[in-house]
Protein backbone atom coordinates (compact mmCIF):
# COMPACT_ATOMS: atom_id res chain seq x y z
CA UNK A 1 0.00 0.00 0.00
CA UNK A 2 1.25 3.50 -0.92
CA UNK A 3 0.26 6.22 1.26
CA UNK A 4 -0.74 9.79 -0.02
CA UNK A 5 -2.77 12.93 0.87
CA UNK A 6 -5.20 13.88 -1.83
CA UNK A 7 -4.30 17.54 -3.19
CA UNK A 8 -7.65 18.47 -3.64
CA UNK A 9 -8.81 18.12 0.25
CA UNK A 10 -5.33 17.49 1.58
CA UNK A 11 -7.21 13.98 3.57
CA UNK A 12 -5.00 10.95 3.44
CA UNK A 13 -5.75 8.03 1.12
CA UNK A 14 -4.02 4.89 0.18
CA UNK A 15 -3.20 3.02 -3.19
CA UNK A 16 -2.96 -0.21 -3.48
CA UNK A 17 0.39 -1.29 -5.46
CA UNK A 18 -0.80 -5.25 -6.24
CA UNK A 19 -1.13 -8.48 -3.50
CA UNK A 20 1.47 -10.02 -2.36
CA UNK A 21 3.42 -12.57 -3.66
CA UNK A 22 1.99 -11.87 -6.98
CA UNK A 23 3.86 -8.80 -7.25
CA UNK A 24 7.27 -8.62 -6.48
CA UNK A 25 9.04 -5.88 -3.97
CA UNK A 26 10.55 -4.45 -6.94
CA UNK A 27 7.14 -3.73 -8.86
CA UNK A 28 5.76 -2.55 -6.13
CA UNK A 29 8.75 0.20 -5.76
CA UNK A 30 8.64 1.34 -9.43
CA UNK A 31 4.36 1.32 -8.67
CA UNK A 32 5.03 3.43 -6.08
CA UNK A 33 7.63 5.64 -7.66
CA UNK A 34 5.64 6.46 -10.91
CA UNK A 35 2.48 7.46 -8.19
CA UNK A 36 4.46 9.67 -6.55
CA UNK A 37 5.59 11.38 -9.86
CA UNK A 38 1.91 11.67 -10.32
CA UNK A 39 1.38 13.12 -6.71
CA UNK A 40 4.37 16.07 -7.72
CA UNK A 41 2.33 16.45 -10.80
CA UNK A 42 -0.73 17.42 -8.90
CA UNK A 43 -2.40 14.27 -10.58
CA UNK A 44 -4.39 11.75 -7.86
CA UNK A 45 -3.19 8.43 -8.47
CA UNK A 46 -6.04 6.71 -7.15
CA UNK A 47 -8.31 8.72 -10.04
CA UNK A 48 -5.60 8.19 -12.42
CA UNK A 49 -5.67 4.30 -12.41
CA UNK A 50 -9.36 4.71 -12.68
CA UNK A 51 -9.54 6.75 -15.48
CA UNK A 52 -7.02 4.05 -17.35
CA UNK A 53 -9.14 1.64 -16.33
CA UNK A 54 -12.30 3.13 -17.98
CA UNK A 55 -9.68 3.93 -20.95
CA UNK A 56 -9.66 0.42 -21.87
CA UNK A 57 -13.24 -0.59 -21.40
CA UNK A 58 -14.03 2.24 -23.58
CA UNK A 59 -11.34 0.93 -26.26
CA UNK A 60 -12.60 -2.54 -25.45
CA UNK A 61 -16.23 -2.50 -25.86
CA UNK A 62 -16.60 1.28 -27.37
CA UNK A 63 -16.58 0.55 -30.92
CA UNK A 64 -19.99 2.15 -32.31
CA UNK A 65 -21.23 -1.85 -33.62
CA UNK A 66 -20.86 -3.16 -30.11
CA UNK A 67 -22.83 -0.50 -28.66
CA UNK A 68 -25.70 -0.65 -30.97
CA UNK A 69 -25.80 -4.36 -30.21
CA UNK A 70 -26.03 -3.90 -26.28
CA UNK A 71 -28.41 -1.35 -26.54
CA UNK A 72 -30.30 -2.91 -29.41
CA UNK A 73 -30.36 -5.97 -26.37
CA UNK A 74 -31.34 -3.86 -23.97
CA UNK A 75 -34.61 -2.35 -25.44
CA UNK A 76 -35.86 -5.80 -26.76
CA UNK A 77 -37.14 -6.56 -23.48
CA UNK A 78 -39.36 -3.17 -23.62
CA UNK A 79 -40.32 -2.96 -27.30
CA UNK A 80 -42.77 -4.55 -29.04
CA UNK A 81 -41.70 -7.32 -31.78
CA UNK A 82 -42.23 -4.34 -34.88
CA UNK A 83 -40.73 -1.78 -32.78
CA UNK A 84 -37.55 -3.74 -32.39
CA UNK A 85 -37.42 -5.12 -35.88
CA UNK A 86 -37.48 -1.39 -37.42
CA UNK A 87 -34.48 -0.65 -34.76
CA UNK A 88 -32.71 -3.51 -35.78
CA UNK A 89 -32.81 -3.16 -39.19
CA UNK A 90 -32.23 0.76 -39.24
CA UNK A 91 -28.80 -0.27 -37.07
CA UNK A 92 -27.94 -3.21 -39.47
CA UNK A 93 -28.66 -1.99 -42.84
CA UNK A 94 -27.56 1.89 -42.46
CA UNK A 95 -26.08 2.98 -39.04
CA UNK A 96 -23.14 0.06 -38.30
CA UNK A 97 -21.83 -0.07 -42.01
CA UNK A 98 -21.25 3.62 -41.83
CA UNK A 99 -20.00 4.00 -38.21
CA UNK A 100 -18.95 0.46 -37.38
CA UNK A 101 -15.79 0.70 -35.63
CA UNK A 102 -15.96 4.44 -34.71
CA UNK A 103 -15.31 4.75 -30.99
CA UNK A 104 -18.30 6.20 -29.01
CA UNK A 105 -16.88 7.63 -26.73
CA UNK A 106 -15.44 9.76 -29.13
CA UNK A 107 -18.43 9.82 -31.86
CA UNK A 108 -18.86 13.46 -32.77
CA UNK A 109 -22.13 14.99 -34.56
CA UNK A 110 -20.13 15.48 -38.02
CA UNK A 111 -19.13 11.97 -37.68
CA UNK A 112 -23.59 11.45 -37.90
CA UNK A 113 -24.60 13.99 -39.83
CA UNK A 114 -24.11 13.27 -43.67
CA UNK A 115 -24.97 9.26 -42.49
CA UNK A 116 -28.34 10.36 -41.56
CA UNK A 117 -28.72 13.12 -44.35
CA UNK A 118 -27.89 9.93 -46.99
CA UNK A 119 -30.50 8.29 -45.27
CA UNK A 120 -32.94 11.00 -45.81
CA UNK A 121 -31.73 11.36 -49.59
CA UNK A 122 -33.85 7.80 -49.99
CA UNK A 123 -35.85 7.31 -47.16
CA UNK A 124 -37.08 10.43 -44.65
CA UNK A 125 -39.24 8.71 -42.58
CA UNK A 126 -36.21 5.99 -41.63
CA UNK A 127 -33.67 8.88 -41.25
CA UNK A 128 -35.90 10.59 -38.75
CA UNK A 129 -35.49 7.29 -36.81
CA UNK A 130 -32.21 6.55 -37.03
CA UNK A 131 -31.75 9.99 -35.51
CA UNK A 132 -33.63 8.61 -32.24
CA UNK A 133 -31.96 5.61 -32.49
CA UNK A 134 -28.23 7.22 -32.86
CA UNK A 135 -29.65 8.98 -29.37
CA UNK A 136 -30.82 6.12 -28.02
CA UNK A 137 -27.55 4.85 -28.48
CA UNK A 138 -25.50 7.40 -27.20
CA UNK A 139 -27.32 7.90 -23.81
CA UNK A 140 -26.78 3.97 -23.36
CA UNK A 141 -23.24 4.83 -23.57
CA UNK A 142 -23.36 7.22 -20.96
CA UNK A 143 -24.95 5.46 -18.45
CA UNK A 144 -22.72 2.22 -18.97
CA UNK A 145 -19.58 4.30 -18.63
CA UNK A 146 -18.85 4.60 -22.13
CA UNK A 147 -18.80 8.20 -23.13
CA UNK A 148 -18.23 11.42 -20.48
CA UNK A 149 -21.32 12.40 -18.88
CA UNK A 150 -23.66 14.84 -20.63
CA UNK A 151 -21.51 14.24 -23.90
CA UNK A 152 -24.82 14.41 -26.10
CA UNK A 153 -24.83 15.02 -29.87
CA UNK A 154 -26.49 17.53 -31.27
CA UNK A 155 -28.60 16.23 -34.30
CA UNK A 156 -31.64 18.47 -34.01
CA UNK A 157 -32.35 19.53 -36.88
CA UNK A 158 -29.74 17.57 -38.92
CA UNK A 159 -32.40 15.58 -41.19
CA UNK A 160 -33.92 17.73 -43.90
CA UNK A 161 -37.75 18.18 -43.34
CA UNK A 162 -39.68 16.50 -46.42
CA UNK A 163 -43.13 17.90 -47.92
CA UNK A 164 -45.39 15.74 -46.80
CA UNK A 165 -48.35 14.80 -48.60
CA UNK A 166 -52.06 15.93 -47.69
CA UNK A 167 -53.83 12.77 -45.95
CA UNK A 168 -57.14 13.58 -45.26
CA UNK A 169 -58.85 11.42 -42.57
CA UNK A 170 -62.57 10.36 -43.55
CA UNK A 171 -65.25 11.36 -41.76
CA UNK A 172 -68.11 10.88 -43.48
CA UNK A 173 -70.01 7.77 -43.87
CA UNK A 174 -70.45 8.01 -47.96
CA UNK A 175 -66.99 8.30 -48.10
CA UNK A 176 -65.99 4.47 -46.55
CA UNK A 177 -67.62 2.85 -50.07
CA UNK A 178 -65.41 4.95 -52.38
CA UNK A 179 -61.94 3.72 -49.92
CA UNK A 180 -63.57 0.16 -49.62
CA UNK A 181 -63.50 -0.27 -53.48
CA UNK A 182 -60.05 1.52 -53.80
CA UNK A 183 -58.44 -0.55 -51.35
CA UNK A 184 -60.53 -3.77 -53.24
CA UNK A 185 -58.37 -2.68 -56.99
CA UNK A 186 -55.09 -2.27 -54.97
CA UNK A 187 -52.52 -4.54 -57.15
CA UNK A 188 -50.99 -6.18 -54.54
CA UNK A 189 -52.77 -9.07 -53.06
CA UNK A 190 -50.89 -9.14 -49.28
CA UNK A 191 -51.30 -5.28 -49.07
CA UNK A 192 -54.59 -5.43 -50.61
CA UNK A 193 -55.39 -7.85 -47.51
CA UNK A 194 -53.57 -6.19 -45.20
CA UNK A 195 -55.46 -2.67 -45.36
CA UNK A 196 -58.68 -4.93 -45.22
CA UNK A 197 -58.10 -6.84 -42.04
CA UNK A 198 -56.91 -2.73 -40.91
CA UNK A 199 -59.78 -1.87 -41.57
CA UNK A 200 -61.95 -4.52 -40.55
CA UNK A 201 -60.13 -5.32 -36.79
CA UNK A 202 -58.65 -1.71 -36.16
CA UNK A 203 -55.74 -2.74 -35.58
CA UNK A 204 -53.12 -0.78 -35.74
CA UNK A 205 -51.09 -1.46 -39.35
CA UNK A 206 -47.82 -3.06 -37.92
CA UNK A 207 -50.09 -5.67 -35.55
CA UNK A 208 -51.57 -6.72 -38.62
CA UNK A 209 -48.26 -6.39 -40.83
CA UNK A 210 -46.39 -8.94 -37.99
CA UNK A 211 -49.78 -11.00 -37.92
CA UNK A 212 -48.52 -14.86 -37.13
CA UNK A 213 -51.10 -17.18 -38.48
CA UNK A 214 -51.35 -19.37 -35.06
CA UNK A 215 -52.79 -16.25 -33.29
CA UNK A 216 -56.05 -16.48 -35.72
CA UNK A 217 -58.65 -18.79 -34.98
CA UNK A 218 -60.73 -19.26 -37.81
CA UNK A 219 -62.92 -21.79 -36.22
CA UNK A 220 -64.34 -18.99 -32.85
CA UNK A 221 -63.83 -16.26 -35.49
CA UNK A 222 -61.28 -14.56 -33.10
CA UNK A 223 -57.58 -12.89 -32.99
CA UNK A 224 -55.71 -13.49 -30.17
CA UNK A 225 -53.12 -10.74 -30.47
CA UNK A 226 -50.09 -11.43 -27.56
CA UNK A 227 -49.34 -9.25 -25.33
CA UNK A 228 -45.97 -8.63 -26.33
CA UNK A 229 -46.75 -7.34 -29.82
CA UNK A 230 -49.44 -4.81 -28.17
CA UNK A 231 -48.19 -1.57 -27.54
CA UNK A 232 -49.43 -1.31 -23.72
CA UNK A 233 -48.07 -4.93 -23.33
CA UNK A 234 -51.93 -5.96 -22.88
CA UNK A 235 -53.10 -9.69 -24.23
CA UNK A 236 -55.68 -8.15 -26.72
CA UNK A 237 -58.61 -9.96 -28.34
CA UNK A 238 -60.48 -9.35 -31.95
CA UNK A 239 -63.63 -10.66 -33.03
CA UNK A 240 -63.33 -11.47 -36.36
CA UNK A 241 -66.06 -10.79 -38.86
CA UNK A 242 -67.33 -13.53 -41.75
CA UNK A 243 -65.17 -10.56 -44.21
CA UNK A 244 -62.09 -11.02 -42.51
CA UNK A 245 -62.42 -14.54 -41.76
CA UNK A 246 -62.38 -14.62 -46.04
CA UNK A 247 -59.72 -12.32 -46.30
CA UNK A 248 -57.41 -14.31 -43.96
CA UNK A 249 -58.04 -17.55 -45.93
CA UNK A 250 -57.25 -15.52 -49.05
CA UNK A 251 -54.09 -14.45 -47.73
CA UNK A 252 -52.66 -18.01 -46.65
CA UNK A 253 -53.15 -19.06 -50.27
CA UNK A 254 -51.39 -16.43 -51.82
CA UNK A 255 -47.41 -15.78 -51.78
CA UNK A 256 -44.87 -15.77 -54.34
CA UNK A 257 -40.94 -14.55 -55.64
CA UNK A 258 -42.24 -11.86 -56.67
CA UNK A 259 -44.19 -10.63 -53.96
CA UNK A 260 -41.88 -11.69 -51.38
CA UNK A 261 -39.43 -9.15 -52.42
CA UNK A 262 -41.52 -6.67 -53.18
CA UNK A 263 -44.30 -6.84 -50.10
CA UNK A 264 -43.53 -6.54 -47.03
CA UNK A 265 -39.93 -6.24 -48.27
CA UNK A 266 -36.42 -7.62 -48.99
CA UNK A 267 -35.63 -6.03 -45.25
CA UNK A 268 -38.18 -9.08 -43.92
CA UNK A 269 -36.74 -11.45 -46.03
CA UNK A 270 -32.95 -10.41 -45.03
CA UNK A 271 -34.66 -10.99 -41.18
CA UNK A 272 -35.83 -14.59 -41.86
CA UNK A 273 -32.26 -15.37 -42.79
CA UNK A 274 -30.64 -13.37 -39.95
CA UNK A 275 -32.40 -15.78 -37.77
CA UNK A 276 -31.24 -18.61 -39.32
CA UNK A 277 -28.16 -17.92 -39.70
CA UNK A 278 -28.30 -17.16 -35.29
CA UNK A 279 -29.71 -20.45 -35.27
CA UNK A 280 -26.83 -22.03 -37.47
CA UNK A 281 -29.04 -23.67 -40.16
CA UNK A 282 -27.59 -24.27 -43.58
CA UNK A 283 -29.26 -23.81 -46.55
CA UNK A 284 -28.88 -25.38 -49.75
CA UNK A 285 -30.10 -23.90 -53.23
CA UNK A 286 -30.55 -25.35 -56.87
CA UNK A 287 -31.81 -22.30 -58.85
CA UNK A 288 -32.22 -22.28 -62.90
CA UNK A 289 -28.86 -21.25 -64.89
CA UNK A 290 -26.48 -18.80 -63.54
CA UNK A 291 -27.81 -16.27 -66.36
CA UNK A 292 -31.26 -15.31 -64.37
CA UNK A 293 -29.81 -15.59 -60.87
CA UNK A 294 -26.73 -13.12 -61.49
CA UNK A 295 -27.67 -11.68 -57.74
CA UNK A 296 -30.00 -13.64 -55.83
CA UNK A 297 -29.13 -16.12 -53.04
CA UNK A 298 -25.38 -16.71 -54.25
CA UNK A 299 -23.53 -19.34 -51.75
CA UNK A 300 -22.11 -17.60 -49.21
CA UNK A 301 -20.15 -19.10 -46.10
CA UNK A 302 -21.01 -15.92 -43.75
CA UNK A 303 -24.76 -16.67 -44.62
CA UNK A 304 -24.26 -20.25 -44.37
CA UNK A 305 -25.82 -21.10 -48.12
CA UNK A 306 -24.81 -22.99 -50.69
CA UNK A 307 -26.05 -22.52 -54.26
CA UNK A 308 -25.95 -24.76 -57.23
CA UNK A 309 -27.12 -24.25 -60.95
CA UNK A 310 -29.53 -26.98 -62.45
CA UNK A 311 -28.41 -28.70 -66.09
CA UNK A 312 -29.07 -26.98 -68.92
CA UNK A 313 -31.39 -28.50 -69.89
CA UNK A 314 -33.74 -28.95 -66.33
CA UNK A 315 -35.12 -25.41 -65.49
CA UNK A 316 -36.89 -24.70 -61.86
CA UNK A 317 -40.27 -23.85 -62.67
CA UNK A 318 -41.59 -24.02 -59.35
CA UNK A 319 -39.63 -23.12 -56.35
CA UNK A 320 -39.91 -25.75 -53.44
CA UNK A 321 -39.08 -25.40 -49.84
CA UNK A 322 -38.03 -28.69 -47.99
CA UNK A 323 -37.88 -28.03 -43.86
CA UNK A 324 -38.90 -30.25 -41.11
CA UNK A 325 -41.45 -32.34 -42.51
CA UNK A 326 -42.83 -30.17 -44.87
CA UNK A 327 -42.89 -29.10 -48.26
CA UNK A 328 -43.59 -26.00 -49.63
CA UNK A 329 -44.24 -25.04 -53.21
CA UNK A 330 -44.21 -21.60 -54.79
CA UNK A 331 -45.64 -20.50 -58.59
CA UNK A 332 -42.60 -18.97 -59.98
CA UNK A 333 -43.74 -18.83 -63.56
CA UNK A 334 -47.97 -17.59 -62.77
CA UNK A 335 -46.41 -15.82 -59.50
CA UNK A 336 -49.84 -16.52 -57.90
CA UNK A 337 -50.34 -19.69 -55.72
CA UNK A 338 -48.34 -21.50 -53.08
CA UNK A 339 -49.09 -24.90 -51.63
CA UNK A 340 -47.84 -26.18 -48.52
CA UNK A 341 -47.81 -30.04 -47.43
CA UNK A 342 -47.03 -31.96 -44.14
CA UNK A 343 -45.99 -35.33 -44.50
CA UNK A 344 -43.28 -37.28 -43.44
CA UNK A 345 -43.28 -39.59 -46.12
CA UNK A 346 -43.51 -36.62 -49.20
CA UNK A 347 -41.13 -34.78 -47.21
CA UNK A 348 -38.92 -37.90 -47.69
CA UNK A 349 -39.74 -38.41 -51.47
CA UNK A 350 -38.57 -34.92 -52.21
CA UNK A 351 -35.54 -35.23 -50.41
CA UNK A 352 -34.78 -37.84 -52.60
CA UNK A 353 -35.44 -36.04 -55.83
CA UNK A 354 -33.34 -32.92 -54.01
CA UNK A 355 -30.36 -34.79 -53.64
CA UNK A 356 -30.53 -36.71 -57.16
CA UNK A 357 -30.99 -33.16 -58.93
CA UNK A 358 -27.98 -31.23 -56.41
CA UNK A 359 -25.56 -33.81 -57.09
CA UNK A 360 -26.27 -33.02 -61.24
CA UNK A 361 -26.25 -29.96 -60.58
CA UNK A 362 -23.05 -27.10 -61.17
CA UNK A 363 -21.81 -25.54 -58.10
CA UNK A 364 -21.75 -21.48 -57.74
CA UNK A 365 -18.23 -20.13 -58.61
CA UNK A 366 -18.73 -16.92 -56.90
CA UNK A 367 -18.41 -17.88 -53.11
CA UNK A 368 -18.41 -14.89 -51.56
CA UNK A 369 -15.55 -15.10 -48.46
CA UNK A 370 -16.49 -15.62 -44.71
Amino acid sequence: MLRYRRLSTGKENFLSLGPYPDITLADARRSATAARSLVREGIDPVEHRRAEATGRKRAAEGAFHLVAQSWLDFKRTEWADEAYRKAEFVVREYLTPALRNKPISTLATPEVKPVLEAIASHAPNLATKARQYVGGIVTYAIQNGLREDGAALTLRGVVPRHKKGHIPAITKPADIGPLALAIDAYRSPIIRAALKLTMLTGLRPGVVAAVPWDEMNLKTAEWHVAAERMKMRHDHIVPLPKQAIAVSKELRAVMSNSELFQTPGFEVIRDVAVRRIRAGINLRVIRSGPGNTRDLWRSSKRDLRELRFSPADFEVGITTYLYDDTVAFISSRAEHYALSIQSAEFFAFECILFEVLWNTSMPDQSDKPA
